[in-house]
């Protein structure tokens, strides 16, 4: 692996806007960081460093695995907290400074390339030696590889401005994950009726009938059947599950657990 840390910056586009910064706005079900924080960690990155607004540090932290450093922009000792973050990375640190959504092939060569194939505009997504990121803290954050694959259809990375950016992210985010999950042996009866977001991990054998969709880190064991016209949400399934008519949430089944059809499973919380 050459990278397994990231910087992400989170912030307003325009110091006039009231706006949300745009890495907060939502593909499909989640903000844009929170995608990128799931296909990133995928490929095996494991520690993140969030530079957010002051006033969007929680909605930014809930993005990230627990354990991710968020400082504020305002945050007088930002760029000593940013060296002392790069000194403690081995290798790359992947720093994503402008919004944008990365496919899975994308994160992959991101991560794992140990050279990158660049296109024109670097669309604020770098590649830089934790060492000199060490020595430069935020003047150091661009000064490395850049990454904008934009000339290969395989490797698709889409910067987000406009509106119309953010609806072909989320087209894109969805047959993007769909496809991964058909690649590692998910049998999706009906790609058009089947909902995904980059979190989830489907053991091989897997079926998602139609009307399927899935919020957030799902993950379920081989050969478990999801739907039809079932939720599942933070959750994580043994193998050999049924989940028919059902919403799971933020819980755990085992092996061979039967849901449904029409029950809604979640925590228990006392009255």
């Amino acid at each position: 692996m050459v990278a397994s840390s990231a910087v992400v910056m989170i912030v307003r586009e325009s110091t006039s806007s009231p706006c949300d910064p745009l890495m907060l706005k939502t593909i499909l079900f989640s903000p844009v960081a929170r995608w990128l924080s799931m296909s990133l960690r995928r490929m095996g990155v494991e520690r993140f460093f969030v530079i957010s607004e002051s006033d969007c540090m929680d909605r930014s932290a809930v993005c990230f695995p627990l354990g991710s450093e968020i400082v504020s922009l305002d945050d007088p000792e930002l760029e000593q907290k940013l060296m002392a973050f790069a000194t403690e990375c081995d290798g790359q640190v992947i720093c994503i400074l402008d919004p944008v959504w990365l496919s899975t092939s994308a994160c992959e060569e991101l991560v794992n390339a140990e050279f990158l194939t660049p296109a024109d505009d670097p669309h604020g997504v770098y590649r830089v030696d934790s060492v000199n990121l060490a020595d430069g803290g935020l003047e150091g954050m661009n000064v490395g590889d850049y990454y904008s694959p934009l000339n290969d259809p395989e490797i698709q990375m889409l910067p987000l401005y406009t509106q119309a950016d953010f609806i072909r992210a989320r087209q894109l985010g969805l047959e993007d994950t769909l496809c991964r999950l058909m690649q590692e042996g998910v049998d999706i009866i009906d790609p058009a009726a089947t909902y995904a977001e980059a979190g989830a991990e489907l053991g091989a054998g897997t079926v998602l009938m139609p009307g399927t969709i899935l919020r957030g880190q799902v993950s379920c064991g081989e050969h478990c059947v999801i739907g039809p016209n079932s939720m599942l949400t933070e959750c994580a399934l043994g193998k050999d599950c049924v989940v028919n008519a059902s919403q799971v949430s933020f819980t755990s089944l085992p092996d061979g657990a039967h849901v449904g059809p029409f029950e809604s499973v979640k925590p228990f919380s006392p009255a």
